[in-house]
């Protein structure tokens, strides 16, 4: 089957204003983050849709391309790694991501907002070499049609 490409730049079109939001609070300190409400459900937020898209965006490619159905959101991580689709860096690291929304959408414990910011603040280059990655990936199937 052929990838939804319009699907895919929907998607990456959600992770864009997502990480809009969630980069203003990059110059924020962690004390002043934690302390603020708005900040931390503002950037809570745009973590759940930034994931959510990002592994909507995975299990497609993975269905479409490799002809392979994840079990579980971050097995679909790993799939694309062990593909040569993504490296092991973005892999790993969205892994943890995957598992870390599923803490907060279901609510297994208080949110960890130092956890949310350390995302926020650490792993946003790791997200734009996924969407670099993608958008490659697109070209490559765009060019076979």
């Amino acid at each position: 089957m052929k990838l939804n490409i319009e699907k895919i730049f929907k998607r990456l079109r959600e992770m864009d204003e997502a990480m809009q939001q969630i980069e203003k609070f990059k110059s924020v300190s962690r004390e002043e983050f934690i302390e603020n409400i708005e900040y931390r459900y503002i950037a809570y937020a745009g973590f759940i849709i930034l994931t959510e898209a990002v592994i909507d965006i995975c299990f497609h490619i993975s269905a479409k391309k490799l002809k392979k159905v994840p079990t579980e959101y971050a097995e679909c991580f790993e799939i694309l790694e062990k593909n040569g689709l993504i490296d092991a860096d973005v892999a790993h690291t969205l892994k943890t991501m995957a598992r870390f929304r599923n803490l907060l959408v279901h609510g297994y414990g208080k949110v960890d907002f130092s956890k949310v910011y350390e995302y926020i603040s650490n792993k946003m280059e790791i997200i734009k070499k996924f969407k670099e990655t993608i958008k490659s990936i697109i070209e490559n199937e765009e060019k076979k049609t």
